[in-house]
């Protein structure tokens, strides 16, 4: 079994320090980080030292760590910025597949029972139903949740757009006007396109 990292050893309030310090440095100077590393942790009690090659290491790996992050986190913005999805339908769609995985999930075990394919243990099997159904309710739960932000959405964005169109109509505004600013009004209130 290989011995475990220098990483798996530090202590929580340690390992935070540790990132600290690296992005402060811009995951870079390694030479002169580890020997702040083994100051500090002889500072503060720990027996571990380490040496420049394991430090560089886990820094490029919580670098490459970070940017993963970042770029995940870009994409989903552009993702978000580039969609009308007030209405959340994309977490709506993830829920309704979530949902069906988990029913032909069990739907399969249920299966394999009766047709005997599957010795099953019944406190497994009462334990996987329980999980199963735990996680249906969960996603039952947002679901009804991503309904109710989606309503309210379309009603406020139709709300703005009778309030404009009954101003509009008071002061005369022809009704051809009325329906293109209601169009970009609702169109806005979407996120543009």
């Amino acid at each position: 079994m290989p011995r475990p990292s220098f990483s798996d050893q530090l202590p929580e309030e340690a390992r935070v320090w540790l990132d600290e310090q690296l992005r402060k440095r811009a995951f870079s100077g390694y030479e002169e980080l580890t020997e702040v590393v083994n100051r500090h942790f002889q500072s503060i009690g720990l027996e571990l030292r380490i040496t420049r090659s394991p430090l560089a290491d886990y820094g490029k790996k919580r670098k490459e760590k970070i940017a993963r992050i970042r770029s995940a986190t870009l994409i989903a913005k552009e993702i978000r910025e580039s969609t009308e999805d007030d209405a959340d339908d994309l977490s709506g769609a993830l829920i309704g597949l979530a949902k069906t995985e988990l029913f032909e999930a069990l739907y399969g075990l249920e299966q394999n029972i009766q047709g005997g394919d599957e010795e099953v243990d019944p406190t497994a099997r009462v334990e996987l139903i329980g999980k199963v159904s735990k996680g249906i309710a969960e996603l039952t739960r947002a679901s009804l949740a991503q309904k109710k932000h989606s309503t309210s959405a379309r009603q406020a964005r139709e709300a703005v757009a009778a309030m404009v169109e009954g101003e509009m109509r008071r002061q005369g505004v022809s009704e051809p006007s009325i329906e293109a600013l209601r169009a970009a009004i609702t169109q806005e209130l979407r996120g543009g396109a």
